[in-house]
Parts: C-alpha cells; sequence; structure tokens
C-alpha cells in the first residue's frame, strides 16, 4: 500500500514507557523518603506519563501521538495491576489507563512540535 503510515513503532513506544517506568521508580524512591508519600508518587506518575509520551513522540515524528499515548499506557499497565491486586475498582483502574495515554498524547504533542522545528516532520 503505497503511502501508508504505520501507526505503531515498536522501538520508540517501549523506549517511552522504559523512560516512564524509570520516573515512576525514582518517585516511588521519593515517596519512601516523603512524608505525603502518595500524592509525591501521583505527581511523579504524571510526570512520568508526560516524559514517556515525549520519549515516544521524539522516536517517529509521522506518528508521535500513537506512540506517545501507547508509551503511557504501557507503563501504566503494572500500576493498574497492583491496584486491581489490592482491591481497587476495575472503574477507576480503567480510568487511570485512559488519563495515562492522554497524558501521554499531550508529551507526544510537544515532541511533535519539537520534530517540527528541527524539519523532522
Amino acid at each position: 500500500m503505497a503511502g501508508a503510515v504505520i501507526l505503531l513503532h515498536p522501538r520508540s513506544a517501549a523506549a517511552g514507557a522504559v523512560t516512564a517506568l524509570l520516573t515512576f521508580g525514582m518517585g516511588a524512591v521519593v515517596a519512601l523518603l516523603a512524608d505525603r508519600s502518595v500524592a509525591v508518587f501521583n505527581g511523579f506518575v504524571v510526570v512520568g506519563t508526560l516524559l514517556g509520551g515525549f520519549r515516544a513522540g521524539l522516536g517517529y515524528p509521522p506518528a508521535p501521538l500513537a506512540n506517545g499515548a501507547i508509551a503511557a499506557a504501557a507503563a501504566t499497565i503494572p500500576l493498574a495491576v497492583v491496584g486491581v491486586v489490592t482491591g481497587r475498582q476495575v472503574v477507576a483502574v480503567v480510568f487511570a489507563l485512559f488519563l495515562a495515554a492522554s497524558l501521554g498524547i499531550l508529551g507526544a504533542l510537544v515532541a511533535a512540535g519539537a520534530n517540527r522545528r528541527r524539519g523532522r516532520s
């Protein structure tokens, strides 16, 4: 099929997911050392999904938004599994996955702008 754009670039999505997971790990360490551990960890999760989406969007300029959403949602799956196992409602877990994908798209939008400025669109 001539002119078709492949939306998923596995290497870019994986790099974004690893970036987000590393940020989550740093958040867990900081949260253990802080007084308000849940709030601090949630802040790191938000920043991590944004960074993961940004990293995935930089890696594949033809489709940054799809890769950013997939990277952020994939990185959040371990947190969702822990949430279900510890008794969270499934609806809340699904909402968290959609929120993570949305934040990944936001990070990828910033990456798309950076790609345009660098002439890689």
